[in-house]
């Protein structure tokens, strides 16, 4: 009888269990079902919403903005693999703040605005000056902005800039604004910056936040300082003034520095290169020094990290005193007749001179972002407060204020690879 009683209880327990497990799977194909249903039953279509690829802000009147929104055609989306160059739709608007904007623009189209697809966010320099912290509290805040949109200054309208962004090797607007400003990963000439990334140094106590720099190339050129070289010049450019011959185009080169939310400054293309350099951002890229071989000549070498930048920061009479290591390779690309002469007596000499290139172009950039911007963009702030014993120490020594005291020693070593062919043995 006990053993009855034991195996009927046994059984109610393995039955209960088996009608909340069946009652479970049921519930769970119940929510599936709903789910799916509602999903594929929504009133909004994928063709009712106007699909935003890029916004701009200008000053406008009055104290107004100026909004500017391109947005992609349907076909944008289903015939990518076309060969002709996809169409867009700009809209441009003045109002008092951008969602004021974006209404406006809602009622005078047929969809709604949808910025879930939007690549990058053009504000000009004018605009920029006077800061941006509006602007971007409410992208950020926006849930269909996406983190990895790219944020550029334009050093002319942003409309103007939007209408002269005319791919020439991509069929698709919105791809071309995703890679152009990648080529940071072969020219080390500019950087892919992330409204995101920016919005973190905007609100660090640590550093200062800066965005690509974007020009169009008219072909009006500015007159090249005097006292640079021929070999300074290639290097010194910002986008808008690159020796191009082309049609008006939009351009991506050099980074524009904030204070705070403020543009302070643009910075050219070797100087941006030696910023990658410093936060260990550099892939590769091309510089040209002249030949210690030969005065009258001057080589071409590809450059990659070889190990990350070490960086130090101590403080010396309350003033920061930093302290960069930097490791560099390279590899020989130009070809003249003193290749044949490259033992490695010559080879040493090459290293000093790339080495003596770099700490000079390196130390002239960090000197810039003290006494012209006082703005911590190479993030050293990261370094330094480790050496308060509280945050309430870090916060009254106000690194943002005295990094303009701060002071450098930079050290650079290389190793230089020629070409297969050239290597003697």
């Amino acid at each position: 009888m006990y053993y009855s009683v034991e195996r009927g209880k046994t059984r109610g327990r393995f039955y209960l269990k088996h009608r909340y497990s069946k009652m479970l799977k049921i519930l769970i194909c119940i929510v599936l079902i709903v789910v799916f249903t509602v999903a594929f039953n929504q009133d909004s279509e994928i063709g009712d919403y106007a699909y935003a690829i890029a916004i701009g802000i200008d000053n406008g009147e009055n104290n107004n903005l100026k909004v500017t929104i391109q947005f992609a055609k349907a076909v944008n989306l289903s015939e990518g693999s076309s060969s002709e160059p996809q169409p867009s739709i700009i809209k441009t608007v003045e109002a008092s703040s951008i969602d004021s904007a974006f209404n406006l623009i809602n009622s005078s189209i047929s969809k709604q605005i949808n910025l879930s697809h939007c690549k990058t966010v053009i504000i000009s320099e004018e605009f920029a000056k006077n800061g941006v912290s509006e602007v971007l509290y409410t992208l950020i805040n926006d849930v269909q902005v996406r983190p990895d949109v790219s944020i550029v200054i334009s050093r002319c309208n942003s409309d103007y800039f939007i209408a002269n962004s005319k791919p020439v090797l991509e069929n698709i607007v919105s791809k071309y604004y995703e890679i152009a400003p990648s080529s940071s990963q072969y020219t080390g000439y500019t950087s892919y910056v992330k409204i995101v990334d920016f919005f973190n140094a905007f609100t660090s106590n640590t550093c200062e936040p800066y965005a690509i720099l974007g020009g169009i190339n008219t072909q009006v050129q500015k007159t090249s300082s005097s006292n640079l070289s021929n070999i300074e010049k290639d290097s010194n450019v910002i986008a808008g003034e690159t020796p191009i011959s082309k049609n008006p185009s939009s351009e991506y080169l050099g980074l524009a520095i904030f204070k705070n939310d403020k543009l302070v400054g643009e910075i050219s293309a070797i100087d941006t290169l030696c910023h990658l350099i410093i936060i260990n951002k550099l892939e590769s890229g091309v510089i040209t020094i002249p030949n210690p071989l030969d005065q009258n000549s001057s080589i071409d070498l590809s450059i990659y990290k070889q190990k990350n930048t070490k960086k130090n920061v101590e403080f010396v009479n309350n003033s920061p005193y930093i302290t960069l290591d930097v490791a560099i390779n390279a590899r020989i690309l130009s070809l003249n007749n003193y290749s044949q002469n490259l033992t490695q007596e010559n080879i040493n000499k090459l290293q000093e001179a790339i080495n003596l290139y770099l700490k000079d172009n390196i130390s002239r950039y960090l000197y810039k972002t003290t006494l012209d911007f006082n703005s911590d963009v190479c993030c050293f702030g990261n370094y330094a407060i480790c050496r308060f014993k509280t945050q309430d120490d870090w916060n009254n020594y106000n690194w943002k204020d005295n990094y303009k005291n701060s002071f450098f020693k930079v050290n650079v070593s290389s190793s230089v690879k020629s070409g297969q062919l050239l290597t003697q043995d």
